[in-house]
């Protein structure tokens, strides 16, 4: 019967920003917010080894008041550790997300062999005298925060020296030795960060989101800074011929002033002044006798 691996980190599909760019978003599943803090710094850490860029996304705390950050010290808001957005060249990224799995579950293993020793040593002879005082309640906090320091030693570790492991002190019980244990398990743990399963990169580049071309956009018409190039832009100007004008004849206009003239006479003033009549021939009046008489 084959068992799950237990899963330490999820990821979006990569996304591809730029021609050979891409970028993917983490988050942290495991259920302690500590531990999660832990895997977040580790995958910090193995993002710097491969030259990505990360960023931190910011939450908002949902029960913030003005009067509970003045009484309270309640902040509005923090950095989410559970999540993290890396992003760089398509190989390093899918290289690091490759890592990420490997490394979470050598530390975690390193974590829990850790554990495994506290154990051991909870069951001897030399612990007796630290057991006074502890009932199994304090004895699985005691446990569970030992574990989670080994933890912290370990990340600490990816990044800077290995953790020295000088010997226990015998006067001092275990899980106050928390640096010193990280130390003795960090030799077996066999964690390389330079270790590439190329068959898995090639995975995620082959499920990597690639950018969408942009459609063409239309051309915008060529609008003319001046006369001369609207002209230009214009050509020539084709001239249509001209049409002699029609010349009534004499039959029609003589049919039209008898039209008018019957509009005239059932319309008044305006019949009157569209049908023109001829004037008519003045009559010089001729001298009388009388007039010749008295003009003597």
């Amino acid at each position: 019967m084959t068992t799950t691996p237990p899963v330490y980190f999820t990821h979006t599909r990569p996304r591809e920003t730029e021609p050979g760019r891409v970028d993917a978003e983490l988050a942290f599943p495991v259920a302690s917010r500590v531990r999660a803090g832990a895997h977040h710094s580790a995958a910090v850490t193995l993002a710097q080894v491969h030259g990505l860029d990360w960023h931190t996304p910011f939450k908002l705390n949902p029960n913030w008041t003005p009067y509970r950050e003045l009484t309270e010290g309640i902040r509005f808001g923090q950095q989410d550790e559970r999540r993290l957005t890396v992003w760089g060249p398509a190989r390093r990224v899918a290289t690091f997300l490759t890592a990420l799995q490997r490394t979470l579950a050598q530390v975690e293993a390193a974590a829990t062999r850790a554990a495994r020793a506290l154990g051991t040593w909870l069951r001897s002879a030399r612990a007796e005298e630290f057991l006074q005082y502890e009932d199994s309640s304090t004895l699985r906090y005691r446990a569970r925060d030992f574990r989670i320091w080994v933890l912290w030693h370990l990340v600490a570790a990816l990044a800077g020296p290995a953790p020295q492991a000088p010997d226990r002190l015998e006067g001092r019980p275990l899980w106050e030795q928390s640096a010193t244990v990280a130390g003795e398990v960090h030799a077996s743990a066999g964690i390389d960060l330079s270790f590439v399963d190329e068959d898995a990169v090639v995975a995620i580049l082959a499920r990597v989101r690639r950018l969408e071309a942009p459609a063409p956009q239309p051309q915008e018409p060529q609008v003319p800074d001046t006369v001369q190039e609207l002209l230009h832009l214009a050509g020539p100007v084709a001239r249509a011929p001209r049409e002699a004008a029609a010349v009534p004849s004499r039959a029609g206009a003589d049919r039209s002033g008898e039209h008018a003239g019957r509009i005239g006479s059932s319309h008044g003033w305006r019949g009157r002044a569209v049908a023109r009549r001829a004037p008519r021939p003045q009559v010089v009046p001729q001298a009388t006798g009388a007039a010749t008489r008295s003009g003597r």
